[in-house]
This record gives structure tokens, sequence and C-alpha cells, in this order.
């Protein structure tokens, strides 16, 4: 898991840059965005995830507790993109 040596404070307007936290286990992966997240680091998301279901993960725990701002944009890029992956994956079996 990612970890940062020092802590922003928030109530002084200080916040930490848009990081994802990976941890793995045996059958499955926990990924945790920690920061805004947006159109301008939803690729960034999107990116990790592919990575890690090319890795061999088939599940994959989406942990948003760290996220501080979600767009609406994103939430709806999320689920069209976890339902071509299942439509997708019925079409194939």
């Amino acid at each position: 898991m990612t970890t940062r040596d020092e802590e922003s404070d928030p109530l002084a307007g200080e916040f930490e840059p848009f990081r994802i936290d990976v941890e793995p286990a045996r059958d499955s992966v926990r990924v945790a965005p920690v920061g805004e997240l947006d159109l301008a680091t939803v690729d960034k998301l999107r990116a990790e995830i592919e990575r890690l279901r090319e890795s061999g993960f088939a599940r994959i725990v989406l942990d948003l507790r760290g996220v501080r701002f979600l767009d609406s944009t994103v939430c709806g890029s999320c689920s069209s993109s976890t339902r071509r992956r299942a439509s997708a994956a019925r079409s194939s079996s």
C-alpha cells in the first residue's frame, strides 16, 4: 500500500495529490483511489484496473473511502464499463 511520510491538513487547504493504493490478496485486489476522482484522474484509475485485470485478477474491489470528491460523470463511466464487461463475459461463455 502507498503511504505518505507527512500528512496533509485539509482544514488548512493542503491536499495530497491523487494516488491509487493497491492491496493484492490471494483471489482479489483492493484498489483505493485517494484524492479527487474526476475527469482529470479517472484515466489513471482505468489504466490501473486494466493493468490488474491483465495481470490475472478477476475480482477487483474498488474502495472509494479515500476519495474526497467524485465527479458524477466518473460514476456513469465506471458503471458503463462494468456493464460492458459483464455483457462481454456472458456472451463469451
